[in-house]
């Protein structure tokens, strides 16, 4: 990573036209944040084995369509306004938002491992694993090698995608075709993870290739609005959007009795979906739906959600690995993640999104002041 950050960057001749024609920046949306918010707090709920919250791994899916939305709208419009995309400011901006706290989380998991009676030994592999993002592949073979360190397996995927799309998205082929071909690419993906699901059984679901489809959603959602402003009224209607929310309302409590033969089918992909249309709709809609997406207390969670998703994982598992009761990790691990996650966006995330926000200005792009992407765990 830090080697790319060194690259040139990658420049695409347009017409004068299309260099003096102005983009609208990247808006920050805090109904965007609540939908975030929303999703950490499920994967949280699944993990702290809360009642109900048995699907709460369908947060994961919602965080991969948001991120692939988020980033890819970025990429578009600086290549829109610019005719390239400076890879240079991007990769350090990716490192500046997630190395700092990733590497705070990965030391502290260290020390839970050490001191750990039961549960521990694995920080050895499970450390570079997730400095490095390839913990999916390591997951994927070695189903208890992350320990501690379980939830970063979905955060490798989204780093391996994002080192390939900024190219892809310079071939004008792939870039003036996203709106068509996005579609077939989830096709395809769909009967490609079911073969490999019946040849390999569930640990392909960790597999970059077979999660691809997922931010593939969220940037077809953001090819359209670029392509198609405003987009259709149908797909940014209050009733439309609240459709899809009992859609993922049933995707969330059916998750967990669902066979991993149904996921890798396109159970994911219908949720995925939906979540596209929901962020659609807390984008550009205005709705009771959109009201409570953005609604204060739901907002902060969201904008810290990234230390949630670094922090609590192993410290509900290393409280349950040592015999805690459920009341004490409950009453004990949601406590204390608050408080490291409060700490972390104080002196260590906020410090390095300034210095990002400092990197990222650019005529063209305004990201949000809150977290770009990051999901959490599922199971």
């Amino acid at each position: 990573m830090g080697q790319q950050g060194l690259a040139p960057p990658l420049s695409i001749e347009q017409p004068a036209s299309r260099r003096i024609r102005q983009t609208r920046p990247v808006r920050y949306v805090r109904q965007l944040d609540g939908i975030r918010a929303l999703a950490v707090l499920a994967v949280v709920g699944l993990h702290a084995n809360l009642p109900g919250m048995h699907g709460g791994g369908i947060g994961v899916d919602v965080f991969f369509v948001l991120s692939g939305y988020l980033i890819t709208s970025i990429l578009l419009r600086e290549i829109s306004s610019t005719g390239r995309i400076d890879r240079s400011k991007f990769y350090v901006r990716r490192a500046l938002r997630l190395l700092p706290a990733l590497v705070v989380a990965i030391v502290w998991t260290a020390v839970l491992d050490i001191a750990a009676a039961r549960g521990g030994g694995h920080i050895a592999a499970a450390a570079p694993a997730a400095l490095f993002y390839y913990a999916n592949w390591l997951v994927s073979f070695r189903p208890d090698a992350l320990g501690f360190l379980g939830q970063t397996w979905s955060l490798a995927i989204e780093e391996q995608f994002y080192i390939l799309w900024p190219l892809l998205l310079l071939i004008g082929a792939v870039r003036r075709n996203l709106t068509r071909w996005i579609p077939a690419f989830l096709v395809a993906t769909v009967a490609l993870r079911l073969v490999a699901f019946k040849i390999e059984g569930s640990g392909v679901l960790t597999w970059t290739p077979a999660r691809t489809d997922e931010l593939a959603i969220g940037a077809w959602l953001a090819a359209l609005e670029l392509r198609r402003a405003p987009l259709p009224r149908l797909l940014v209607s209050p009733g439309m959007a609240w459709a899809a929310t009992g859609v993922l309302g049933v995707a969330f409590l059916s998750f967990a009795r669902v066979s991993g033969l149904a996921v890798a089918g396109g159970f994911i992909d219908v949720a995925c979906l939906a979540t596209m249309i929901v962020i659609a709709h807390a984008a550009h809609g205005t709705s009771l739906l959109t009201r409570v997406l953005g609604w204060s207390p739901l907002v902060a969670v969201g904008r810290v959600s990234y230390g949630i998703y670094l922090y609590h994982y192993a410290i509900l598992i290393y409280l349950r690995a040592n015999s805690s009761s459920e009341a004490k990790i409950i009453g004990v691990g949601l406590p204390v993640t608050a408080l490291l996650t409060v700490t972390s966006w104080f002196l260590i995330e906020r410090p390095a999104l300034r210095l990002k926000m400092r990197i990222a200005r650019s005529p063209a792009l305004h990201p949000e002041p809150g977290l770009l992407p990051i999901e959490a765990s599922s199971t």
